[in-house]
């Protein structure tokens, strides 16, 4: 699921464009940017670039908040490899650290 800060009208011709198969939802009250931390403190009306992935059971196990998209490398390392704060040499941006389950 990819969250955005922009409108439905606008998530949706993001989504048709780049033919997304997974559901792409509009937070444009930020709402649930809010509950997850990630708004962008230099720019309040944004949201910073983040990633959760979230396991079955419902506990995340790879997340990535920062100032810049995500690339796809770190995506597939993340669930390949999780879990893990961020990618270990990739992200410049986070500390890696391992996220502690809750087994």
């Amino acid at each position: 699921m990819l969250i955005s800060v922009d409108p439905v009208e606008t998530s949706k011709k993001f989504a048709d464009k780049l033919g997304l198969e997974f559901l792409v939802a509009s937070d444009p009250e930020l709402r649930v940017i809010d509950q997850w931390g990630v708004r962008n403190p230099a720019t309040p009306e944004l949201a910073l670039h983040s990633v959760f992935i979230v396991d079955g059971t419902g506990v995340i196990i790879y997340r990535k908040v920062a100032r810049r998209r995500v690339k796809s490398q770190e995506i597939l390392w993340a669930l390949q490899r999780s879990p893990y704060a961020c990618c270990p040499g990739s992200c410049g941006e986070t500390i890696c650290e391992p996220i502690t389950r809750a087994d």
